[in-house]
């Protein structure tokens, strides 16, 4: 007979839109793991509007690229109004939070059902494609969200197969949101075999939220970055290099840079933003209020090796991430790879990774004028002082953060079972 463990040799990875653009970087590096530790690894990019343009994945991945949802908003929720009140378990799992979602918000009732709409839509495609061999693969959501909630249900239904789940920030934290909610968070933790939480925070906030009842099935498994080939070099010439590396839009306060930079008037300072988003136009706008002594480029959205290169081919002093939300942001690692210390929020798992050995840790609710104060504060600290965190940040990489390392764990375990 052949063992629950060789058969189960297929996986089926739940994404946003990998392998197309844009987003979900980090999976770029750990579909190389999964790959290898599986025989096959089939991919349902589940709100991929566009699906050209890929980017590549090794030669075992399958892409599914004909799951669609409907995308005019009526037609969207008179088909999962129908959906979910025709099926008996569409309407049991939405009378589980329904009183819940009423008593946060009105609008909530209908993220209920458009979560519930689209997670039974994609429970009857994941049965049309893999039928009577659902036992033999392993069912891996990358968000805690709709596609999780789709493997819960499916589970319920098939209580045999495997299913797991990622989480990370905004399918995590429900006071990420307006209004703050998540549909049936612990239920679906409850259903699924393991989730995978990439902090302390994140579990703790989880274990907070639902108790002790799930606390046998989350576990912390780390993102990663990719070793550099080589660390980023200090400036020599007494201007302060700052590189910022997000997507532009308000969560992430880029804004909030720009505003500590134009209070600085005697350092010269060369800042880089890699990424793009809804707020480019705006701080482009912004850019000639700084004063002469700042320079800013907006380099756009990069691949992570060119981002890699980026902070090694030119100096960069000091990483800055302002976010007002994060899970543990790969950025951070990615530069503390290149041991580059970092200046950051303290928010959602930042404090993990950054503090003051390796970087500055500021609080949530930094204003402009406390953030240009401690841009100025480290511009004077010493060369050692400097050197010191700059050890600090890539030695913090490489205990906890190595992709190769964590990757390789998660995967073999992810195959066992575990």
């Amino acid at each position: 007979m052949i063992s629950k463990e060789i058969k189960q040799q297929k996986l089926v990875l739940l994404t946003n839109r990998f392998p197309f653009l844009p987003g979900e970087q980090f999976l770029e590096t750990e579909i190389k793991y999964l790959a290898e530790q599986f025989n096959e690894v089939h991919i349902i990019p589940v709100n991929a509007s566009s699906k050209i343009n890929g980017r590549k994945v090794p030669s075992n991945v399958i892409i599914y690229d004909d799951f669609s949802i409907n995308s005019n908003k009526y037609s969207k929720f008179v088909h999962y109004t129908l959906r979910v009140f025709s099926s008996k378990q569409g309407r049991l799992w939405f009378g589980k939070d329904f009183s819940r979602a009423r008593g946060i918000h009105p609008k909530c009732q209908f993220i209920l059902l458009s979560w519930l709409g689209t997670a039974l839509h994609l429970k009857d495609f994941i049965k049309a494609k893999f039928g009577e061999e659902l036992e033999d693969h392993i069912f891996y959501s990358y968000w805690l969200s709709t596609s999780a909630l789709a493997l819960a249900l499916l589970k319920e239904e098939f209580p045999g197969v495997k299913a797991v789940s990622r989480a990370h920030r905004g399918d995590l934290y429900a006071y990420a949101h307006v209004p703050e909610y998540l549909p049936l968070q612990k239920e679906i933790i409850e259903r699924l075999n393991k989730v995978f939480v990439i902090s302390e925070d994140g579990k703790n906030y989880l274990l907070n939220e639902h108790g002790g009842s799930i606390v046998e099935k989350i576990r912390i498994e780390r993102l990663g970055s990719l070793k550099a080939p080589s660390f980023s070099k200090r400036s020599a010439d007494n201007v302060l290099r700052i590189a910022s590396c997000s997507f532009l839009s308000p969560v992430k306060r880029v804004h909030l840079i720009l505003d500590a930079l134009k209070s600085i008037s005697d350092i010269p300072i060369e800042w880089r933003h890699i990424g793009d988003g809804e707020l480019r136009r705006e701080i482009e706008g912004q850019i000639n209020e700084l004063p002469n002594n700042i320079q800013v480029k907006l380099l756009g959205n990069m691949d992570n090796k060119d981002v890699i290169k980026n902070y090694i081919d030119q100096p960069v002093d000091l990483f800055i991430n302002v976010s007002k939300s994060e899970g543990v942001p790969v950025s951070i690692m990615e530069a503390f790879s290149c041991a580059i210390p970092v200046l950051a929020t303290d928010v959602g798992g930042t404090s993990e990774l950054v503090d003051e050995h390796n970087g500055i840790l500021v609080p949530p609710d930094v204003t402009a004028e406390e953030l240009s104060l401690t841009i100025k504060d480290f511009y004077h600290s010493s060369g050692e002082q400097k050197n010191q965190k700059s050890e600090n940040a890539f030695k913090k990489w490489s205990e906890e953060y190595n992709a190769e390392k964590n990757y390789l764990l998660f995967t073999v375990s992810l195959k066992k079972g575990d």
